[in-house]
């Protein structure tokens, strides 16, 4: 029987940044700082094909989801019961919503200066967006390296 590959790698990743994930306290600060977030929560911004967004909906943009998210990820891919059971797959169509998540971020950092766990959010991100890109996930489609 073939070994089922997982949705979403830990390909350019580094250890540092695996752990990073993990150390995410949930204190949502960054959510006070995030200038996204806000244009998003203020609706001065709305993503398209995301009118009329709730509150919880507009809050999938922050950086404290992302980290949620790919937390979710790396555990249905690499966690104990993948290990156990076999990489968990993730549908498609949440592997996508999630990258456009990603894209919005400015990479301006505020929310790493603000973490009081000290993450390097900007690095995670790009990281992840490296990985999106390598597997045919970047926001143009299919395109080559970075």
């Amino acid at each position: 029987m073939a070994k089922r590959e997982p949705s979403v790698t830990t390909e350019r990743f580094t250890t540092s940044q695996l752990l990073e994930i993990d150390a995410c306290t949930r204190c949502g600060e960054c959510l006070n700082w995030c200038p996204v977030l806000e244009e998003i929560q203020e609706e001065t911004f709305t993503p398209e094909g995301r009118e009329g967004m709730t509150d919880k909906q507009k809050e999938d943009f922050s950086p404290k989801n992302k980290i949620t998210v790919m937390r979710e990820m790396f555990n249905k891919g690499y966690g104990l019961r993948a290990k156990i059971f076999g990489p968990r797959q993730i549908p498609e169509n949440d592997v996508m919503k999630f990258r456009d998540e990603l894209y919005h971020c400015t990479t301006c950092g505020i929310c790493s200066t603000v973490c009081e766990a000290s993450l390097n959010t900007v690095e995670l991100w790009e990281s992840m967006r490296a990985n999106m890109v390598k597997h045919n996930r970047g926001p143009f489609g299919k395109q080559t390296g970075f």
